[in-house]
Formats: C-alpha cells, structure tokens, sequence
C-alpha cells in the first residue's frame, strides 16, 4: 500500500468540441461572473493556478488549485449567482500536493481528484476532508503523466509518455482498487492498493490527452502527440483513428 501523508456496442460518431479538446485545442472558455473579473481570471489562471467547477451537477461547489503555493482550496455555493456578486464559503483545504503535470475531478466520488506529475506518479488526492492523505497508484515504469480523466462509473484512465515494455494508456477500475475504502473515515482508511491490474493499450504512441464520453462512459477519445486522436471503445476494445495532421 502507498499511502502518504503531508504535514499541514455501437459505432461511435463524438462531437466535435471532444475531439478538438482532446487534441489539445480549447473550443471554450468558462467565465465566471461574479466572483472575478474575466481578466483577473485569466491572469489567475495564467499565474498562480486553476479554477474547476464540480464536474456533478448535483454538488455546489469548485475548487481552487494554487500552483505557486501547491494547495486545493474547496469551496461550496451558498447562494444564487447574480451579476457583480456570488455568496460562497470555505470548506476545506488540502496543502502541499505534489507537483502537477495533469488533473481532473471525480463526477462520482465525492473529493476525489487525480494529479499526475512529470517525474511518473499519479496521486489519488482527498480534497473534501482536511487530511493531507494522498494515495499512489503503482505504475509498472516510471515517466511523464501527460492526462488523466475519470469517467462517471469510477473508471480513471492515465495518459503517460512513451517507454518500452509498458503501455502508454491505461485504465484503473477504481471501484476494485480502493475496495475497502472507507470515505467516512478521513484519509484513505481501509484502501490495501491491491486492486486488480488496469487495462493497458497503446504500447507504441505517447498519450498527450484524454477525455470520456459522458453519455458513453465507456468510450474515450485521445490525442496521441504529434500525430491524431483515436476513439477507444472499452467495451470491445474497438479503436478507430479519427484525425490525422
């Protein structure tokens, strides 16, 4: 087990704004009227971190992640949006996580959020309880973590750069991972890490992107760098390659 703790079917025919995202290229912008200016921001964003939505539309909440100071600050709605003002408090904070090169939140596990980082671990962070746990998933050969995404069913895929002798994708069933885990309880109490292995494809591209199908929570789509995006169905193991440069 590696558990830390810090001191303080069918074809498929994907969207459009899917595959662009996966490929690197940003088809939105989220502003968020009052609580900053967009240009605050966007220098916020630029400078010192990044500001995420809850990715369940059931939860009021965002986070803040501060890159400079490495903290995830969490944050609940207490109020209705309106233009100049937004009522919103602290609710918990988790402080020195490692350094990131990729994030997302979990849709279906409450203060769960993913971080990999360039030097090859990808962290399982608690956001929502004050611990400072993180949990380590243990890959086989170390190296950069480009991506990372859940789906909504527990499901957490890793894009990671190329190597030999591993896959460069890989799909955790988090659901079997972290048998055991009680979220009751702060930190990742009851977690044993000896989940089953995950599901490992593309052993020859680097995987720069990746991204699930919300209303197909089993089909992905990724950017290999340099190169296209693919669309992998999970269920079949179909892929097909959808772009090329």
């Amino acid at each position: 087990m590696d558990i830390h703790r810090r001191a303080a079917g069918p074809s498929v025919q994907p969207d459009r704004d899917y595959v662009l995202e996966a490929a690197g290229i940003n088809v939105t912008q989220v502003k968020l009227k009052g609580i900053v200016r967009n240009s605050q921001l966007e220098a916020m964003e630029r400078n010192d971190g990044i500001i995420r939505w809850s990715p369940n539309p059931k939860r009021d909440e965002f986070m803040y992640i501060n890159l400079n100071y490495r903290i995830v600050q969490m944050y609940h709605a207490t109020g209705h949006a309106q233009p100049g003002r937004f009522d919103y408090q602290k609710s918990s904070k988790h402080n020195e996580f490692p350094p990131l090169s990729a994030h997302d939140w979990s849709p279906s596990i409450p203060g769960l959020v993913a971080m990999g980082t360039s030097r090859g671990d990808v962290n399982l962070l608690r956001v929502d309880d004050d611990s400072n746990q993180f949990h380590t998933l243990p890959l086989k050969l170390s190296r950069p973590c480009q991506s990372v995404a859940f789906n909504t069913t527990g499901l957490l895929a890793v894009g990671l750069d190329r190597v030999r002798n591993d896959a460069c994708l890989q799909i955790w069933d988090l659901n079997h991972h972290l048998a055991g885990w009680d979220p009751k309880q702060p930190g990742w109490t009851g977690v044993s890490g000896s989940g089953a292995e995950p599901k490992k494809l593309e052993y020859s591209f680097s995987i720069t992107s990746i991204r699930f199908f919300e209303d197909q929570p089993q089909t992905l789509v990724i950017g290999v760098k340099n190169q296209h995006v693919k669309i992998h169905d999970l269920r079949g193991l179909k892929c097909f390659q959808y772009l090329t440069h």
